[in-house]
């Protein structure tokens, strides 16, 4: 997913958007804006939120100082990959992926030196005779 940084001036009601929780600064959730509920109690503008797989919208308004900035592209199924590559499977198989695609090609282009070394070796001593 990415989203744009810094925040945008102005957020609309069907937005998605990340914030920073209010009770943990550490997590950012990511929800649709489903209502713009302008200034409360004299405060900063705020916004009713919702996550797309949520039936209720949620409890909390997210003030404008939580907002991190609008997403502008999803691509489906990443969270799955990144889970992967960080359990053992993934672990292995991203060791595997490497050796083949560096370290193979370094022992191709050492043989091949070796073999032109050889080459000429075996020359110089051919002349020699």
């Amino acid at each position: 997913m990415l989203t744009t940084m810094p925040r945008s001036d102005t957020y609309n009601v069907g937005d998605v958007v990340t914030y920073v929780a209010k009770d943990n600064p550490n997590l950012f959730v990511t929800h649709r804006i489903i209502r713009d509920l302008g200034k409360i109690q004299g405060g900063e503008e705020s916004f009713e939120t919702k996550g797309d797989a949520n039936i209720n919208g949620d409890l909390i308004p997210v003030a404008y100082s939580q907002l991190q900035g609008r997403v502008l592209l999803v691509i489906p199924y990443a969270g799955f990959i990144y889970q992967y590559e960080h359990s053992r499977k993934g672990f292995v198989l991203i060791c595997i992926l490497s050796f083949f695609f560096l370290v193979l090609p370094e022992f191709y282009t050492i043989l091949r030196f070796c073999e032109a070394c050889m080459l000429s070796f075996r020359s110089y001593f051919i002349r020699q005779k």
